[in-house]
């Protein structure tokens, strides 16, 4: 389970006199649009867009920043809500091997607008960022003799729009593993 991170949440709203550049209209059958980056500690980025194939990142050290950052928009009805979800799964063998599951009931991140109602206005644009700190949530120990410890971290996005439609991204897994 993800212990509490500091949180440096940035949201970015789109606003026209501070109402939002969207009128929320009767109906939308369309979710927002939703892209997720996900750079590892060497700047390297990996991107999933809502309906794109899931990305995977080998990372170099158990240590550093993961930057997380959605981007999510929508014209016709506006944005509601961004979220960053985030499980880590810990597999350590000494010899046996035993895993940690991941307890998913929250966002690690989100951010929202107020709820609009129809002919009311509402921001089309949101942007939320924040980074995982890899040696909070990657076990530090050395593992040798035969020993070994695996980390599978899994980022997605989810962003809904003023009348409830809504996207997933697929997963940006990141993984270490030692010996």
């Amino acid at each position: 389970m993800l212990r509490p991170l500091p949180v440096i949440a940035l949201l970015l709203l789109a606003a026209c006199n501070g109402e939002g550049d969207v009128t929320v209209p009767a109906s939308d059958q369309t979710p927002p649009s939703l892209e997720l980056d996900v750079v590892d500690p060497n700047h390297q980025p990996v991107t999933v867009t809502g309906g794109g194939a899931a990305q995977s990142i080998q990372l170099s050290a158990k240590t550093g920043k993961l930057t997380t950052t959605a981007r999510a928009a929508d014209m016709d009805s506006g944005v509601e809500k961004v979220e960053i979800w985030v499980t880590v799964t810990v597999t350590r063998c000494t010899p046996q091997c035993a895993v940690q599951q991941p307890l998913v009931g929250n966002p690690q991140f989100s951010s929202s607008s107020p709820h609009k109602n129809t002919g009311e206005k509402a921001v089309g644009h949101s942007v939320l960022g924040d980074t995982l700190d890899l040696a909070t949530i990657v076990p530090q120990a050395s593992f040798t003799n035969g020993n070994s410890m695996s980390a599978k971290i899994e980022v997605w996005a989810i962003a809904v729009n003023q009348l409830g439609g809504q996207r997933t991204t697929p997963t940006v897994t990141a993984t270490w593993s030692e010996k």
